[in-house]
């Protein structure tokens, strides 16, 4: 995949949502402080069932991440990527839910005729998991039994999930029908997974996404009230968690039944205040891995760097200020188009700040973390973000942070 050397192809190429595998020779860079490779290497000599969480801000880069370990596992590893998210799009998820869409995804994987061939397909589905499909069906839907549609064994089943994933998570009384059910699921996820290592060769790694999109509480009873139970499921698997769920009295508990490992930020600067011209230059490189250096002034591309730390940010920037330049018809992207799309930024992060927040948030500015409840709250919505290229961990206020209450402190003088 070639650099874009056009503003209209750039707005194309950056695209925040997580690289794919095909993407990653062209687009991953690898960061500094990170122990992905370690995470490889404990991966490549785990004991199956092994299971993992994944730390990391929104927007870190974490799926990335993961999809390179996926890449790098791929001769001892069948790698099913969940996104949670994508079947409960709500503030909330219950163990049961989490279960059911790890059975609804797996089933998936284990159904399409590109992994597992026709015949196999209907022996597995016509042997245990109809069994498995219509009890879900029966118990959700009642006398009402969601039919499969017409067409191939494995296009039968995607369709019939997807349609039940949708009807499931638009209504809370099918909702309260999962409840009590996730035993039963984990039984089909094993038997699943099973099949999917026959057909395969390698072992499962199961990479569960997207838990850290969900509110805090309910991702503390996970880890911490069913911790055993998420234990259960007999294939090596990897959790993203939220950050900071870190900063929890619940941690220390959740790091003893899962191995934490970090994803940490690209910093520009150090906690003294002084460039970091490693982490500068990786976010440079994220960028103009994708849209050519001479789509930007010196100017445009310094500033949108220096506004980094959060990967999706840094991009989603970029492709903001491209949008701007090609509005206006500009030849390549000016320091006016970036500071417009920052300005932006700063306009949706101000509703999200509190009085309280102008007050206490620029205490943080470039300081230790601590365990507070107003911590995890920023951490959760971007305020505020952790760094680690320095002696212990760091945090400072994210950029559009700094600069709204920067902007209200100069208002007030």
């Amino acid at each position: 995949m070639a650099v874009a050397h056009t503003l209209e192809a750039a707005y194309s190429e950056l695209d925040p949502k997580p690289l794919t595998r095909g993407q990653l020779n062209s687009h991953f860079v690898s960061r500094p402080n990170s122990r992905t490779l370690q995470l490889v290497n404990e991966l490549r000599h785990a004991r199956t069932g092994e299971k993992f969480i994944f730390i990391g801000h929104r927007g870190s880069g974490k799926s990335t991440e993961l999809v390179y370990v996926s890449k790098q596992l791929e001769d001892k590893y069948y790698t099913v990527h969940i996104p949670v998210f994508e079947v409960f799009q709500s503030a909330a998820l219950s163990h049961d839910e989490l279960m059911f869409a790890l059975f609804s995804r797996i089933i998936r994987t284990a159904t399409d005729e590109r992994l597992i061939q026709a015949g196999i397909v209907s022996g597995v589905w016509e042997n245990y998991l109809r069994g498995t499909f219509d009890r879900v069906n029966r118990f959700l839907f009642g006398d009402a039994v969601q039919a499969l549609p017409e067409g191939s064994v494995s296009a039968k089943i995607h369709l019939a999930l997807a349609d039940i994933e949708l009807n499931v998570a638009n209504s809370p009384e099918l909702l309260e029908r999962l409840k009590g059910r996730a035993s039963e699921f984990q039984r089909a996820i094993d038997f699943t997974i099973n099949q999917i290592q026959q057909a395969t060769g390698k072992k499962v790694l199961l990479i569960v996404e997207d838990l850290d999109k969900f509110d805090l509480d309910p991702i503390r009873r996970l880890f911490v009230d069913h911790a055993g139970t998420l234990q259960l499921p007999a294939p090596t698997t990897i959790y993203t968690f939220p950050v900071a769920m870190r900063y929890s009295d619940e941690f220390d508990q959740i790091r003893q039944a899962f191995k934490p490992y970090a994803l940490p930020n690209i910093s520009t600067g150090y906690r003294d205040g002084t460039p970091d011209a490693e982490g500068q230059a990786i976010l440079r490189e994220i960028i103009t891995r994708r849209a050519h250096e001479s789509l930007f002034t010196p100017e445009a591309l310094d500033k949108i760097v220096l506004c980094g730390g959060i990967v999706r940010d840094v991009i989603l920037l970029a492709q903001d200020s491209i949008n701007n330049a090609l509005a206006q018809e500009a030849s390549r992207v000016t320091l006016a188009h970036v500071e417009d799309a920052f300005n932006e930024v700063c306009f949706v992060r101000q509703s999200t700040l509190t009085d309280d927040d102008y007050q206490n948030l620029p205490a943080y500015r470039r300081s230790e973390l601590r365990n507070s409840p107003e911590i995890q709250r920023w951490l959760k919505n971007g305020s505020l973000i952790e760094y680690r290229n320095h002696i212990g961990i760091w945090c400072d206020l994210s950029p559009a942070a700094d600069e709204v209450i920067r902007r209200h402190e100069q208002s007030r003088r």
